[in-house]
């Protein structure tokens, strides 16, 4: 194995860890392995999407995941949102992820949406930095409009 691949493997296997499935429990959701194991699988991300790997070949190692328990899903899911636009940064895409984490939403197909995503989080992004009460409530709404937008479909 390549030793550039090796890292993503390794993130890759351990992100089920993170955010198992939709029906996890409130205890399990406020763990912070949904905070910081998502943090650094989307810092890796980032990085990868910054120095030019493209979306479809981090999609074709997200596909040698099991299926059964949603990991595969939520790698994809990841990537996809890690590469809905390159100037949201590192910090938008992990509060929106860790918002998706903790509201159970992670295995919720939220594709057909992307524009609307990506709009909402850049105004979410310019608003200020992640510590601000403002740019949290963005991402939430973001996350609880995407919701109410699956539900309808």
């Amino acid at each position: 194995m390549a030793k550039a691949s090796l890292p993503i493997v390794i993130l890759f296997l351990i992100a089920p860890l993170a955010c198992p499935a939709q029906d996890i429990g409130d205890s399990v959701r406020s763990r912070v392995a949904c905070n910081n194991t998502e943090q650094q699988l989307v810092s890796y991300l980032v990085s990868q999407r910054n120095e030019g790997v493209p979306v479809e070949t981090m999609i074709e190692r997200s596909n040698s995941l099991p299926e059964n328990d949603g990991s595969r899903y939520i790698n994809i899911g990841r990537v996809e949102d890690v590469y809905l636009d390159k100037s949201l940064t590192r910090n938008t895409l992990f509060a929106y992820r860790s918002a998706r984490c903790l509201e159970g939403t992670l295995l919720q197909d939220f594709k057909p949406y992307q524009d609307f995503t990506r709009t909402e989080l850049l105004k979410c992004q310019a608003l200020g930095y992640p510590s601000d009460r403002k740019f949290g409530n963005c991402v939430y709404k973001v996350v609880y409009s995407l919701q109410e937008k699956a539900s309808k479909r």
